[in-house]
């Protein structure tokens, strides 16, 4: 289901309706199934796979708290990110590490050869995995209890809002507020309706026509004169941003009309002047995902902290996409950031 259609308001509406008009011991209930309605209208049988890390994360989180050693602790850490990391890989990175692979065997005369499985990427697969392991983190870490509800994991892991294109939440800011009763707000609803159409109008609007600009020069065929090139390099910039940032407007209006906050995920980066406060005002949740749950745990174990930013931003750029581009990019950034002369996140 797209967020910027008649179907997703339709829905968004329908589920109002309804979640008001429940008792609130139902509301979880209502949420979930329509979480996974949301996501079974896409691809029903991912659904399966949705359930699974659902069920995981939660076993592990259980026994990461009942267990007193701390090598057992480790271990149901280790299958939980594994368990996430291992869904991203095989849909998101497996089929550009095979044609890697077979492409360097072909210049080799190897005969090993990996299959293309071409699989569709799961809905939000790159969200979800990751909020997934900062729950488990943290009941590793003692910062939050393991959930005994499997309801109240399950809507936290796929709540419908933010499934798609974030922000990634942590348990100690999301769960509970899905968990409570919430009772209807005129302000909330009213608000939240604002800050739903101001991403559409940023979506619709702005980005898909900065696309129709970018997409006439951003062409195999030769290249466009130089100043048109730069106009179009600067589009392409502000298209991405207005459709990243649209579709996190559509996602934290439409959890604001039904009672619950979501975190601010940009802040006008563009109008930073470092890269540094860059990096703080743009896609602020998974900034902060690779800071807790990556940078300060490797400079803890000893991890110079120039390698640790190069870690990071190597990480981020393999987020967005499996391609060298990306990972460029990353490093690319990285190089931007140790041109500050303070550059610890």
């Amino acid at each position: 289901m797209v967020f910027t259609s008649f179907v997703y308001i339709a829905f968004l509406l329908g589920v109002l309706v309804l979640y008001f008009r429940v008792p609130a011991r139902t509301q979880r209930a209502l949420l979930l199934a329509a979480s996974y309605a949301f996501y079974a209208y896409w691809k029903p049988q991912y659904l399966l796979m949705l359930l699974g890390i659902t069920t995981i994360d939660y076993v592990a989180a259980r026994r990461i708290e009942s267990t007193h050693g701390e090598g057992t602790k480790q271990l149901w850490l280790a299958a939980s990110i594994v368990a996430n990391l291992g869904l991203l890989f095989t849909y998101k990175y497996y089929d550009f590490v095979a044609g890697q692979w077979n492409t360097l065997s072909s210049w080799c005369g190897w005969e090993g050869r990996l299959p293309i499985l071409g699989l569709l990427i799961p809905l939000g697969i790159s969200f979800h995995t990751f909020q997934s392991i900062s729950y488990t983190v943290d009941v590793y870490r003692g910062t939050y209890k393991a959930e005994r509800n499997y309801i109240n994991l399950a809507l936290f892991i796929s709540f419908f809002p933010q499934l798609v294109a974030g922000p990634i939440e942590r348990a100690r800011q999301l769960l509970p507020q899905l968990t409570r009763g919430n009772h209807f707000s005129l302000d909330a609803c009213l608000s939240g309706a604002l800050l739903v159409a101001y991403g559409f109008f940023k979506k619709l609007v702005l980005a898909d026509n900065l696309a129709v600009l970018v997409d006439q020069y951003f062409v195999p065929q030769g290249a466009a004169p130089g100043g048109l090139s730069l106009i179009a390099v600067y589009a392409f910039a502000l298209q991405i941003y207005f459709d990243f940032s649209g579709y996190t407007d559509i996602a934290r209006g439409s959890g604001r009309m039904l009672g619950i906050t979501m975190i601010e995920n940009f802040r006008a980066p563009y109008f930073s002047t470092s890269v540094r406060e860059f990096w703080r005002r743009r896609h602020i949740s998974l900034t902060d995902w690779f800071r807790e749950v990556v940078y300060h745990p490797l400079l803890a174990r000893g991890v110079s902290r120039s390698l640790c930013v190069v870690i990071v931003f190597a990480l981020s750029g393999i987020w967005h996409g499996a391609n060298w581009t990306f990972l460029a990019w990353g490093l690319l950034n990285a190089c931007f950031y140790f041109v500050m002369a303070d550059y610890s996140p």
